[in-house]
């Protein structure tokens, strides 16, 4: 609940984590699935290469594959190569549904699926994070719908908003 005063807040570079309303700590972060899941089809090429190339993947290398029964692509790693930083797409809808990189912490494997149409394109209602290749956290959106504005209190990195109507 917003009321608990915990959130984190992503603003492109930085993760926010804040704990009973106050910012508890600043982490620099790339955020693979945030990148290739959205950015991508709105900003300048040149930023998602340098962003790509942020997380470690090799743009120069490509190859095919199939993914869940689906032919793909993958970018940055070779055949058999689960840790190397990559990421694959879907080759019919041009959809990211996988990427790889490094933590501190281990191999980060997110997996996207159950793409649902949304405005004009598609949302991954489905997410799974694996470490090391144990899965450690799932998300399952069961709603979601695109909102002409959002009040831009919420993601004042100075303040968190714990009170007050969310779209």
């Amino acid at each position: 609940p917003i009321e608990d005063g915990k959130a984190e807040i992503y603003d492109g570079a930085t993760f926010h984590v804040y704990e009973e309303g106050r910012l508890t700590r600043k982490v620099e972060y790339v955020h693979g699935v945030l990148h290739l899941g959205f950015d991508v089809y709105v900003q300048e090429p040149e930023r998602t290469a340098a962003q790509l190339e942020a997380l470690g993947i090799d743009l120069g290398r490509l190859r095919e594959a199939e993914w869940k029964g689906r032919p793909a692509w993958v970018v940055g790693a070779a055949a058999g190569d689960e840790t190397t930083p990559q990421f694959w797409v879907e080759k019919e809808r041009l959809l990211c549904t996988r990427v790889v990189w490094k933590r501190p912490t281990g191999v980060l494997d997110v997996e996207m699926g159950r793409f649902e149409p949304l405005g004009e394109g598609f949302i991954a209602a489905e997410l799974v994070f694996k470490r090391d290749g144990r899965p450690v956290v799932r998300e399952d959106y069961a709603s979601f719908r695109l909102v002409d504005r959002m009040d831009p209190a919420l993601f004042d990195t100075a303040t968190l908003k714990t009170s007050g109507p969310l779209p």
